[in-house]
């Protein structure tokens, strides 16, 4: 079981790759938190590039041990949520720099697919995309064969 953090500005994005992870075994981990608003708990969503990467690198007590819960692979829409500055952010930390990240984002103009590979070692999905080719890609850098 892999650990995978998917970064999107969609929820619908969000839960069709959080499912199909999930269902292939692996536990996911979003830019979507339970927060409390006025006594009553809420998900909110995290797009700021410094405060996710905190929100998600941030040590946790598991059975009285420190946890510090690196992921095996960062799923990032660069358009709409800043990927780049996360990918950056990334691979100014050293547990996480060499963790591969898969970019996830409309074919456009905004985009510099050659750039993205050059400087953060990405794989590039446009979107629309196949769910069950982002579980492939995912699989590939695991090292998962069916």
């Amino acid at each position: 079981m892999a650990r995978i953090a998917v970064f999107d500005t969609t929820y619908t994005s969000i839960r069709t790759i959080y499912y199909a992870l999930e269902g292939e075994g692996h536990q996911v981990v979003t830019n979507v938190f339970p927060e409390k608003v006025y006594g009553k708990l809420v998900m909110k969503m995290v797009t700021d590039p410094l405060s996710l990467v905190t929100k998600i690198l941030t040590p946790r007590l598991v059975d009285g041990q420190v946890v510090r819960p690196i992921p095996d692979v960062f799923i990032i829409d660069f358009l709409n949520l800043d990927g780049e500055k996360i990918a950056s952010i990334l691979k100014q930390i050293h547990s996480t720099r060499s963790v591969p990240v898969i970019a996830l984002s409309h074919k456009g103009k905004n985009i510099d697919r050659q750039k993205l590979l050059q400087l953060y070692g990405t794989h590039y999905i446009p979107k629309p995309f196949n769910v069950w080719n982002v579980v492939d890609h995912v699989e590939t850098f695991l090292g998962v064969t069916c």
